[in-house]
């Protein structure tokens, strides 16, 4: 039997604009996207340039649902891991906060060989204390973070971890977390291309559509990157975690809703592993059961019941994503010159006017929200009635405070 054809006279795009225009009457306007916080403003039915090829040789779109924790108490910790692997996490990421850690404590029972394991050092300390545990498992993989670690990197031969999340945390957009990233990156290939692995680690936030086309962005950039340098492009591990900036202890449930989304964004556009951080985990009372079990959840049903792993990329060819892809790699790669004029991995004036930068755009973001141009249910629209005593903790990176809007109403 003969297949059937389909052919689609698609008009010129000067007449389908028109018509367009048309249809929208009052509305016109929109056909210009503009976006103040990232500078960006298309016309959404031109045509961009070319179609980005974001392909990261994975042979499907699965990905790991990572369960994330500080490391404090070794107890309380593996307590709380083998309880979310149970719960369908079946990828760890520790974050070691205690020089001296009992570590048989800390492993008892997990069974490493068939799960991915992450454990992030800020210390020298923290590592020669790990390299004395006669019993670690060589498929733990040791992560340093080059922007925050104060010690030598060159005597550890461990992977880096290029945080992006951290960098969104405190208020960067997607042009400037993408260009800080590129430029780590750069200079780690400069001092030693053969490092073992670069885990890329993005932020996301809760712009569906912005948030797609920074992790194409992202993805391009580094392939770009790892040709030029002949680096391989599978020692390149993307990873997207959830963000704190827009959730809510005051109306808590809005936050599924939030953290769904943003867990689309990024299975999207392709991560190896998700984590969706609980929404209360950096408040003064810690995150609850409940929380911690919602959060892994979403990313349970995305796999189990949404069938985001089928299709890789789904969005390619878009016109909004191309263009928006577009703009940020163009944007992301000014940044990313303007960061080389330093020639230094971290030095005083490269923190400097990194933080200087992300401090234009965090003012922006805060006065759009206290404007109600950005518009969040349950913090500053459609406000809940009930009273929550629960507060935000102070974090910070690069000595930069954690931006979360609930605390500038």
């Amino acid at each position: 039997m003969k297949p059937i054809e389909f052919h689609f006279d698609f008009p010129e795009r000067s007449i389908w604009k028109e018509k367009i225009i048309k249809e929208l009457k009052e509305n016109s306007d929109k056909i210009i996207y503009k976006n103040e916080i990232e500078g960006i403003s298309i016309d959404i039915t031109e045509k961009p340039s070319h179609s980005f090829e974001v392909d990261d040789n994975r042979k499907s779109n699965d990905w790991k649902n990572c369960f994330y924790t500080d490391v404090e108490n070794e107890k309380t910790t593996n307590s709380l891991c083998l309880k979310a692997l149970m719960s369908g996490a079946d990828s760890l990421f520790l974050n070691i906060e205690n020089d001296n850690l009992d570590w048989n404590l800390l492993t008892d029972n997990i069974e490493f060989d068939y799960i991915s394991t992450r454990i992030k050092f800020s210390s020298k300390e923290g590592i020669n204390s790990y390299l004395k545990f006669k019993n670690h498992n060589p498929n733990i993989e040791i992560l340093i973070d080059p922007l925050t670690f104060q010690e030598e990197l060159i005597e550890y031969n461990f992977g880096f971890l290029l945080n992006g999340s951290e960098l969104q945390q405190i208020g960067a957009n997607t042009w400037q977390e993408a260009g800080i990233l590129l430029s780590t990156f750069h200079e780690l290939l400069i001092q030693d291309k053969n490092r073992n692995t670069f885990n890329v680690h993005l932020g996301i936030g809760s712009n569906y559509f912005i948030e797609i086309a920074k992790i194409r962005a992202v993805k391009w950039l580094f392939n770009h990157l790892c040709s030029v340098y002949n680096v391989d492009e599978t020692k390149i591990i993307f990873t997207a975690e959830s963000s704190f900036l827009n959730k809510s202890l005051k109306d808590p449930n809005t936050n599924l809703l939030r953290q769904s989304t943003e867990g689309m964004a990024a299975l999207t556009s392709g991560v190896s592993e998700l984590t969706i951080r609980p929404f209360d985990e950096i408040s003064d009372a810690g995150s609850t059961d409940f929380s911690r079990r919602m959060a892994l959840n979403i990313s349970n049903i995305l796999k189990e019941e949404s069938y985001f792993d089928f299709v890789k990329d789904p969005l390619k060819g878009s016109n909004i994503v191309e263009l928006l892809s577009e703009e940020i790699i163009e944007k992301s790669w000014d940044f990313f010159k303007s960061l080389e004029s330093f020639k230094a991995l971290k030095s005083a004036d490269k923190i400097n006017h990194i933080t200087e930068e992300i401090e234009k755009s965090r003012n922006k973001r805060v006065a759009l929200f206290q404007e109600n141009e950005i518009k969040l249910i349950g913090i500053n629209s459609f406000l809940n009635i009930e009273t929550n005593s629960n507060q935000w903790s102070n974090k910070s990176y690069i000595d930069v405070p954690y931006l979360i809007l609930e605390k500038h109403l």
